[in-house]
């Protein structure tokens, strides 16, 4: 098979409709300790397409993550074991450069390296520095190509456009591409319309950050639709796994932002 692999920078599995269910947003409301803002209402409107790929898919319904930052987290998922174990710490912004040439050295199974060795193509198109190998935040995780875009607002866009390039060059080819967004993490600037899509109160949160959360999800929905869409437009859809997942979510909460001291 190929693989698409799609990561979504901060995506909380609430912010999905399709992780909801009635009978469990009424026990989390009637709770002794209800969850105040901490939790995000059903709103279809903010990802249809992922909706639609968890009905029709596998939907896990628990996860969990690698870390509470991206480096970490992003290690856990691409080699199924904790960045700790790995040698890079999951505290430090930089790595230390011996930490990163051991790890090297140990030829951790990341599954890039896996995919590389059975002749599949591996890239990465991604807005994530670090598994930028030159970066001094990050570590090389073996993808054999790697573009990463660094915007603010348009990164997604031209992510979906070297992504779909990437699939039309290599239809004949079998493929691993592993595509990061990063949409829904801050600073939250979505588009207008992307942000007159979600719903106001009293369907949709009071708190205007949190609207503008879901609206970045909103477009990095849309852009995994076109990416879903040119999967079927290439007639790849019974040889490519698709996989949605999040390197780790966000608190966006005013009740759940700070553990006090003491």
């Amino acid at each position: 098979f190929n693989v698409l692999f799609i990561v979504v920078d901060a995506l909380r599995g609430d912010a999905l409709s399709s992780a909801h269910d009635d009978d469990t947003d009424r026990a989390i409301a009637a709770a002794k300790l209800p969850p105040l803002d901490a939790r995000l209402p059903n709103l279809p409107e903010v990802a249809p397409h992922l909706d639609r790929l968890a009905k029709e898919g596998v939907h896990f319904t628990r996860a969990y993550s690698g870390g509470t930052w991206t480096r970490p987290g992003t290690l856990a998922m691409l080699s199924g074991t904790h960045s700790g174990d790995l040698g890079i710490s999951p505290l430090a912004l930089v790595p230390q450069p011996a930490d990163v040439r051991a790890m090297y050295a140990r030829r951790p199974p990341f599954l890039p390296l896996l995919f590389r060795e059975r002749g599949a193509l591996t890239h990465a198109v991604v807005n994530n520095f670090y598994i930028v190998g030159y970066a001094g935040v990050g570590v090389d995780v073996g993808f054999e190509g790697l573009v990463d875009h660094r915007f603010n607002r348009d990164d997604t866009a031209e992510i979906v456009r070297d992504t779909l390039q990437l699939m039309d060059r290599h239809r004949a080819r079998r493929f691993m591409l592993f595509v990061n967004l990063a949409s829904p993490h801050s600073p939250f600037q979505p588009p207008p319309a992307m942000r007159a899509a979600i719903p106001r109160p009293p369907r949709g949160p009071e708190d205007r950050l949190i609207r503008d959360y879901l609206a970045e999800i909103r477009k990095d929905d849309a852009a995994i639709g076109e990416l879903l869409a040119r999967v079927d437009q290439l007639g790849l859809r019974d040889d490519t796994l698709v996989v949605v997942t999040a390197d780790h979510g966000e608190t966006l909460s005013r009740e759940h932002d700070v553990v006090p001291e003491g």
